[in-house]
């Protein structure tokens, strides 16, 4: 087996939301695509632009784990949510709905059936869902003082095919190494500009 979630665990629910969202100008449709048992849907919440969240969640034993034991971590029931028990591979291309910023929280590729989405179709998908200035988002295991052969391959694959697809993007090393890939030049790495958002949006 592995481990799929450890509650609470602010510091990563704060990196997986605020990395792509603190980089949008001004996100109101968000696509969450699995990890939502997490601390990553109260920090997504904090953005007062947002409208809408849909959270897609193949397994729906984790949400009712979730709405039983971990209520007041996870706040599912709010107004903002709308969650979709199905295959996110499914979902995407069969939805009609365009977003702000899709997040793809998905493990490592370490499965057959997680390796679905790293791959070449799986990033088209959802370049097919993002609003011209919209910003997708996949994130990859990191590293601190040394990197495997294995690991670097994987890294380098996967910026190789988000390359193919998407003409700009980022790759921000932080506690994961998070691949940022949008249609237009809008991913910025300026602090200031950051800083900002994070006002505009009164995020403490």
């Amino acid at each position: 087996g592995a481990i799929i979630s450890s509650l609470p665990d602010v510091f990563s629910g704060e990196y997986n939301a605020h990395t792509p969202l603190a980089l949008h100008k001004n996100p109101e449709t968000i696509l969450l695509i699995g990890g939502g048992i997490s601390n990553i849907t109260s920090e997504i919440l904090k953005y007062k632009s947002i409208k809408k969240i849909v959270y897609v969640e193949p397994d729906y034993t984790l949400i009712k784990i979730a709405q039983k034991y971990f209520k007041d971590q996870i706040d599912l029931t709010n107004p903002k949510f709308e969650i979709i028990n199905q295959d996110p591979f499914k979902y995407l291309k069969n939805t009609s709905t365009i977003f702000d910023v899709i997040i793809s929280n998905i493990s490592n590729p370490d499965t057959l059936e997680l390796n679905r989405f790293y791959t070449k179709e799986f990033f088209i998908n959802a370049k097919n869902h993002l609003k011209e200035d919209g910003i997708f988002s996949i994130s990859l295991s990191g590293y601190e003082n040394y990197i495997s052969k294995s690991h670097k391959m994987l890294l380098s694959i996967t910026a190789k095919t988000i390359n193919s697809v998407f003409q700009y993007y980022k790759i921000l090393p932080l506690n994961k190494i998070f691949i940022l890939s949008s249609k237009s030049n809008i991913i910025t790495n300026d602090p200031q500009k950051i800083i900002e958002r994070f006002k505009t949006q009164n995020i403490q």
